[in-house]
């Protein structure tokens, strides 16, 4: 389905992570940097959204994951501008989506932010890039490398463009989630496949015999984790 809004990838810092009282504060977007797309922010574009749609407004302005919004991982409590970009803490919600984004924002995993939003207004007169004046906020989304490798997917047709040395470094990110405490079954069902997928993925770019499919064992949260780390890391 295709989305009614943009979305718009920043490597942004996380700022503070408070694992006692579940809050994680950091820069959904930056300011005065050309993006990929030719689009440069303009401090001041968020103002009227904030006021309208923030938590100070009507509330409805999302923390979510890779822009699911059935992975709403968080409550947006403070959102404003400052000198650098669009600035947000937010209480980590207490479903498995939360308690796991909240490790993984702990352990250094998610360090990335993107944003889904709508253009309202742009300066599109300089010619090296497009000046976005105002834009309204749909939501902010914690992402990695702007795609996130745990996402599942329907096979490895999405991999084949990467290079063996950037399928490397994304299998060992997958597999550094492995010795990340107290995940939920679900993520790890989404780990187990695509750790398959990489491997497959690095297989067929060696032209080396493709990997046997797994069978998916009976998910118990401390066996496959234990399944995890020891059988596909060999």
């Amino acid at each position: 389905m295709k989305r009614l809004f943009d979305v718009k990838n920043f490597d942004s810092k996380i700022v503070d992570v408070d694992l006692t009282k579940r809050t994680v504060s950091g820069y959904f977007a930056r300011f005065n940097n050309v993006d990929s797309d030719g689009d440069q922010i303009k401090e001041g574009a968020f103002m009227k959204t904030i006021a309208e749609s923030g938590p100070g407004g009507a509330d409805r302005i999302r923390h979510l994951k890779n822009h699911d919004p059935n992975q709403m991982i968080g409550k947006i409590v403070e959102l404003k501008e400052d000198g650098t970009g669009l600035y947000f803490t937010s209480i980590m919600s207490t479903n498995t989506h939360g308690k796991d984004a909240l490790i993984e924002y702990q352990e250094g995993l998610l360090k990335e932010h993107s944003i889904g939003y709508q253009v309202m207004q742009s300066d599109q007169t300089k010619p090296e890039y497009n000046l976005l004046t105002e834009i309204k906020l749909w939501e902010g989304s914690a992402v990695t490398w702007g795609a996130n490798p745990l996402t599942p997917v329907t096979g490895i047709k999405g991999l084949t463009d990467l290079s063996i040395d950037e399928l490397q470094k994304r299998l060992d990110h997958v597999l550094k989630v492995c010795k990340v405490g107290e995940l939920s079954d679900e993520y790890l069902q989404n780990v187990e496949l695509n750790i398959v997928q990489l491997k497959q993925a690095i297989a067929d770019k060696l032209e080396a015999e493709p990997i046997e499919e797994i069978t998916k064992p009976s998910f118990d949260s401390k066996a496959i984790a234990e399944y995890l780390r020891e059988g596909l890391t060999k």
